[in-house]
């Protein structure tokens, strides 16, 4: 009588999941809370920088004459703007401003804040980028709300040939925009998830 051995068996190797897992954020801050409390804290600078600047404006340039900086190409000088850049819509109804530049804009923050603040994943820059924007948006929106207009006391340029009359919150959304535009036109393409393989 032949003895027969049994064989041992094959190892089994496991299936890979057939769940994909997320690909990872290409540089991107993934929500946490550092990353909202360095957004609220630039937020909140911005909103106290421009506010305070606009009350030393009150405090020393309303009623003065314009301070001239750098050899005349930084003007000092006081003015309410109750429009738009450039005092665009300044005559306009004020059921119209209401909506133009209190409603409209009031909305179109809060979707950034939102996003700014929910969003899964966005790089420093973009951080850095929307929280400039809502804050500076909401600076001048503060002062519309308060006052029906804006404080504006910044001028750049040589004789009439420069600037329209601006604020450090009009400083700060120019330059959260910009930074959107520089950023995202070097931000790298996503890269779709690779479907799992199950081998056959």
């Amino acid at each position: 009588m032949e003895s027969t051995t049994a064989a041992a068996p094959e190892s089994i190797e496991p299936l890979p999941s057939a769940v994909p897992r997320p690909a990872p954020s290409a540089g991107g801050e993934p929500l946490s809370l550092r990353r909202v409390l360095a957004a609220v804290a630039l937020v909140a600078g911005s909103i106290w920088l421009d506010q305070i600047t606009k009350r030393l404006a009150v405090e020393h340039l309303l009623g003065a004459r314009p301070t001239e900086l750098f050899f005349g190409l930084v003007r000092l000088t006081y003015a309410e703007n109750t429009g738009a850049w450039g005092s665009l819509g300044a005559h306009w109804p004020n059921a119209l401003k209401l909506l133009a530049f209190v409603l409209a804009p009031g909305a179109l923050l809060l979707g950034v804040l939102v996003y700014l603040l929910c969003a899964r994943a966005i790089r420093w820059s973009g951080v850095i980028a929307y929280a400039l924007i809502v804050g500076g948006g909401l600076g001048n929106l503060v002062d519309r709300v308060r006052a029906g207009s804006v404080v504006d006391f910044l001028y750049v340029g040589i004789g009439r040939v420069g600037t329209n009359i601006f604020n450090v919150a009009d400083v700060a959304v120019v330059a959260g925009v910009l930074l959107v535009l520089v950023t995202s036109r070097g931000a790298p393409p996503a890269q779709p998830a690779s479907a799992p393989q199950i081998p056959s």
